[in-house]
């Protein structure tokens, strides 16, 4: 198999995922926003994909037993993860982004203003032209803005995408060129050779983001807002037509939140959990291991806590600056996915003058923070268009106050308002950061291995008892970090707000 016929799987199955992504989305958006239907949307976004491909690696095994149809099948099950995932990516894109920021009357006005001048288009085209140019930059920047948007990030989600393909692949399927050049990089290819064959990704990449950059410039993201501006409604359907694409809306969100609970969350439950009681059974009873386990999951958080700080802390001087331009430029680098990214660090560590920073935590925790770093971005523009500034600058000024009980108030407020959430933000960037497997397998130090890639390794050899409880940690313990770090900062909270009401 050669690079062109995995680049040719890759780009067609992206294609096609993403474009079935868009028009399911468009009918199990969760328009009224309530928090579970947004979390369950969302999910796929937020479980590893070494976990899904590690769940379904199984199954996988069993169909390449199985006969011919072996291939077909596993394509269809790793597309299939994959359609789920692009639609929670388009979800997220719909959420984000404005409605639309043409209105229905501006659309209908140009239509209006072509039909002023009817005999126009035959004496002069390159008036007609420009009427088409301009109706065209009226709906990609309005209507189907977010359609467009979604559809590139999808495709570009799916197209990078390496550790469930790498899981799940069996006799060469799923094909998928972040797999092939990795595999081929690991086997010896010099490392010029693998630069090389970026040029054709990049540019495929680079073509997605054009439009994404295009339509996004100068616009203000906004989640779950409430005061978004009004669109006009076209013509209301007739009840028989609204009911039927009420009850077909409603049969597509209970098949979406069923399919989506049910891959992501369920059956990876289910069919590990019989693992877990001899796993941690065996562990206990080999207290090296359970050291070694331990001491790979701290360091690995700690690798993960860091890089996700620096980047949290380098989106919020972006978001300080507010230059589009210098946006673009730093953000659209580390778009291009964690192979390419790994890629070029190594080049970079390996050259004379970075060469002494190789074999050190440098490369690991850039090549992370920089992958995190549009991630970070669009949290903290999340974070500041949840929450209104009037309201968490009100809270603030409650700590002013002479009154015990009002500050005690106001701590509250800004516990709720702007440290939980930002708290939590920096928590979902570590679970990313910690997950990642292609920066850690080229990036890390020789002497230290990551839990992710431990993982990564023993998971291609089968199931057993002490891997599945190895991953449970590394599932449970950083978050359990997490939430107890949550813990003290609200006690510290507390104890400082019975001090205030003490003092006064």
């Amino acid at each position: 198999m050669t690079l062109l016929t995995a680049l040719t799987w890759s780009v067609a199955r992206a294609v096609m995922v993403a474009t079935i992504a868009v028009l399911v989305s468009r009918a199990v958006t969760p328009h009224r926003r309530s928090k579970l239907t947004v979390a369950i949307a969302l999910l796929p976004l937020f479980v590893p994909n070494l976990l899904i491909g590690f769940t379904y690696r199984m199954a996988a095994s069993r169909l390449a037993q199985s006969g011919s149809a072996a291939s077909v099948l596993t394509e269809l099950i790793y597309s299939g993860i994959l359609l789920a995932g692009s639609i929670a990516v388009i979800i997220a894109v719909r959420l984000i982004l404005r409605g639309s920021s043409v209105s229905n009357q501006a659309l209908h006005s140009w239509k209006l203003l072509r039909g002023l001048t009817p005999h126009a288009p035959c004496k002069f085209p390159p008036l007609r032209r420009r009427w088409w140019i301009t109706w065209f930059r009226l709906q990609a920047t309005g209507p189907f803005r977010a359609s467009i948007v979604g559809w590139c990030a999808a495709v570009l989600w799916c197209f990078q995408e390496f550790e469930t393909a790498a899981l799940l692949q069996v006799d060469r399927h799923p094909i998928a060129w972040p797999v092939w050049l990795f595999d081929a990089h690991a086997a010896g290819v010099p490392l010029k050779r693998s630069l090389s064959m970026l040029i054709v990704p990049l540019v495929l990449e680079l073509t997605l983001l054009c439009p994404v950059v295009w339509l996004l410039r100068g616009s203000r993201a906004s989640l779950l807002s409430n005061d978004l501006p009004a669109v006009s409604r076209r013509v209301a359907p007739s009840p028989e037509r609204a009911s039927f694409r009420l009850a077909f809306r409603s049969v597509l969100l209970i098949v979406q939140a069923v399919f989506v609970v049910t891959v992501f969350l369920a059956w990876p439950l289910i069919s590990n959990w019989t693992d877990v009681t001899a796993g941690f059974a065996a562990l206990w009873n080999q207290p090296t291991l359970l050291f070694g386990s331990l001491t790979q999951i701290a360091a690995s958080l700690g690798f993960a806590c860091a890089a996700s700080a620096i980047a949290m802390q380098a989106a919020v001087v972006l978001r300080s600056s507010n230059r589009w331009w210098l946006n673009v430029a730093v953000l659209v680098p580390e778009l291009l996915g964690s192979l390419v990214l790994s890629l070029l660090l190594l080049a970079v560590f390996q050259s004379s003058p970075a060469n002494w920073l190789y074999d050190t935590w440098v490369p690991i925790v850039t090549g992370l923070s920089l992958l995190m770093l549009p991630r970070a971005f669009l949290l903290a523009t999340l974070l500041e268009s949840t929450v209104r500034p009037q309201a968490a600058h009100s809270a603030k000024l409650l700590l002013t106050s002479n009154a015990g009980e009002v500050r005690r108030s106001g701590l509250n407020l800004v516990w709720r308002l702007v440290q939980f959430r930002w708290l939590l933000a920096g928590a979902i960037l570590v679970h990313w950061s910690f997950w990642d497997v292609t920066v850690p397998s080229l990036l890390r130090p020789l002497r230290f291995e990551p839990v992710v890639t431990r993982l990564y390794n023993e998971m291609h050899y089968g199931r057993t008892e002490t891997l599945t409880a190895i991953t449970l940690l590394s599932v449970v313990l950083p978050w359990t970090a997490v939430f107890a770090l949550m813990f003290v900062v609200r006690a510290v909270l507390k104890f400082r707000g019975r001090d205030t009401v003490r003092a006064a």
